[in-house]
């Protein structure tokens, strides 16, 4: 079980480094705005449902989107809906200095950060990638073996949530520097995530 724990944390954490996805671009612009706790909300909920993703590749589910596409076909199209809501409500909102989040939006963040992963099943195709190229080395193959899954999961989500928190602090200290500018930053990321939007509205929809 340790194992596990270990492995799924260093895959969450280092496999989210490159990451350049809507989730990304939100706790960006989130951090260059100023708001550091939405950063580690919107972190959260995002880990969670990788978390998800991650015990369903451990646990061989991934055979469900296989035998049935057009589940995967709804939650590509409503993810990338949502991606083009989420960009146009960034870019479009009044930008203030700083901006304290309120009870009701720490929900709407954990959500936020949930659904955009949840409706992104290229995160079980990675995971399903990783336990597949684990499963090849004797010494790291317990690590996902499916009575590990929930360990590995764990450990997925609190790698995925450490990056990101790293991430908003370097952002925060560069923010400082930026001044006036970023709030044209944030408006920048929010109509680069309705061109991720609108490009996989067209790509699954065509």
């Amino acid at each position: 079980m340790a194992l596990a724990l270990v492995v799924g944390f260093l895959l969450g954490y280092l496999g989210s480094i490159p990451a350049a996805g809507p989730l990304a671009v939100l706790l960006v612009a989130a951090a260059l705005a100023g708001q550091p706790r939405r950063v580690l909300l919107l972190a959260i909920g995002g880990a969670f449902a990788e978390g998800l993703w991650a015990l369903a590749a451990a646990r061989g589910l991934g055979w469900v989107l296989e035998a049935h596409p057009a589940i995967d076909r709804a939650l590509r199209t409503g993810g990338a809906a949502l991606v083009v809501g989420m960009g146009l409500a960034l870019a479009l909102a009044p930008r203030r200095v700083s901006e304290a989040p309120s009870s009701g939006r720490a929900t709407s963040a954990l959500l936020t950060g949930f659904v955009l992963v949840a409706f992104n099943p290229s995160f079980l195709a990675s995971w399903i990638a990783s336990c597949a190229v684990l499963r090849a080395y004797p010494a790291l193959a317990p690590a996902v073996a499916p009575g590990h899954a929930v360990a590995l999961a764990v450990g997925a989500a609190v790698g995925v949530v450490s990056w990101f928190a790293t991430l908003g602090r370097l952002l925060a200290r560069y923010r400082e520097r930026l001044g006036a500018w970023h709030g044209h930053l944030v408006r920048g990321l929010g109509w680069a995530l309705v061109a991720l939007g609108l490009a996989g509205l067209l790509q699954h929809l065509a």
